[in-house]
Formats: C-alpha cells, sequence, structure tokens
C-alpha cells in the first residue's frame, strides 16, 4: 500500500472492454433492473445501492476522483446521491454549476478488489484512485472511455451506469436506515438523470 501510493501509475486506456459487452441506452436503460433490496422495509422510502463507486471529473484539472456513495433507486432512468459526509465530488459539482453546467457521473459495480479498496480510501483532493490503485497493482488498471459522458471506467467491471447530475438539481432523497439501527436523516440532495447503461454478458 505504502508504495502503491509514493509510486502511482496512471491508467491504461484501452478500446473496449467486459463492462461494455452488453449496452443499454436511453429508454433501455432500466437502472430498475438491477438488483437492489429495501433495507428497512416499512421505512426506508426506496431500494438502495449502499456500496457502489461513483466516479465523477474535476471540470478544470479533468483529474477524476471514486467514492463511495449510498444510490437511491428512484425510477428507470433516475437516481439519488447521498454525498454526506461532504467529500471531493462535491467540489467537482460546484465547479461545474458555477460555470451553469451539470456534472459527469459514472456507477460502478463489481470491480478488481483493490480498486475498492482505493474508492473508500480518503485521499487528498487531486489524487485519482486508478492511479493509486496501479501503483498498488504493480500494472496500470485498464479503462475505457463511457459512451454518454465523458468519464472513464475500470474495463473489467461486471456493471457500469452512466448519468448526469443536471446543474442546480436537487431533490429529496432518504431517510435510510443505517447499520447502527436508526434511521438517518434525508434532506435535498443531488440526483442523476440515467443516460446508458452497460454490463458484462453475465454479470
Amino acid at each position: 500500500w505504502e508504495s502503491g501510493v509514493k509510486h502511482p501509475l496512471k491508467p491504461r486506456l484501452v478500446k473496449n472492454g467486459p463492462c461494455q459487452e452488453e449496452v443499454h441506452m436511453g429508454e433501455e436503460a432500466n437502472f430498475e433492473m438491477l438488483p437492489a433490496p429495501i433495507w428497512t422495509v416499512g421505512q426506508d422510502p426506496a431500494p438502495y445501492h449502499t456500496s457502489p463507486f461513483v466516479i465523477s471529473r474535476d471540470p478544470e484539472t479533468k483529474i477524476q476522483n471514486m467514492g463511495v456513495y449510498r444510490v437511491q433507486v428512484k425510477g428507470p432512468r433516475r437516481a439519488g446521491l447521498m454525498i454526506n459526509p461532504p467529500r471531493n465530488m462535491n467540489h467537482h459539482i460546484r465547479k461545474n454549476e458555477a460555470e451553469g453546467r451539470g456534472t459527469d457521473v459514472a456507477i460502478v459495480f463489481g470491480t478488481d478488489p483493490v480498486v475498492g479498496l482505493t474508492a473508500v480510501t480518503p485521499f487528498p483532493y487531486g489524487v485519482n484512485e486508478f492511479d493509486v490503485a496501479g501503483g498498488i497493482r504493480g500494472e496500470p488498471v485498464e479503462v475505457v472511455r463511457c459512451l454518454t459522458v465523458d468519464l472513464e471506467v475500470p474495463a473489467t467491471a461486471e456493471i457500469v451506469v452512466e448519468g448526469k447530475i443536471p446543474c442546480k438539481g436537487r431533490e429529496t432523497e432518504g431517510p435510510f436506515g443505517e447499520y447502527g439501527g436508526y434511521m438517518g436523516t434525508g434532506g435535498e440532495h443531488p440526483f442523476i438523470e440515467i443516460t446508458c447503461i452497460t454490463h458484462r454478458r453475465n454479470p
């Protein structure tokens, strides 16, 4: 781990990968087709994905960031996003909104385990988790370009959901039953308009 942090390796861009073997665009991109439970029956307002890797990009430096946030299933092409406590992705959203733009987002499920380990680590702002993952692995993480947003994702991921947070796009998210046995608060948080879902043939 120490060596990977000190000697990061930039990801290697490839033309295609297993994560894009199947492509669902537009109306065919049904977020509800992915299995997600209602964790606290009778309390949670919807199913939730609780540990996907969410990727965005700094519009000035072009450096990507990856974090783990809860994602509420709000419909076939709509998802709620809870970024709490505030993380690096908040900076990306604010910078884009200052220029009147939305924020591109990719939600990634199922990766090389080291990618997940770096996703949950609070590195300083400006560190691309893929670089550190490459350093830890001793070889670059292979990435592919998303089909509808300006982001790169792990080529060997199981499932990728692409979309955009509209400029100033906020709506009610939560509440959610937390692991400690109490209901966490809801609030006004970003939502994602889903544009595409890609996945392996048998994720």
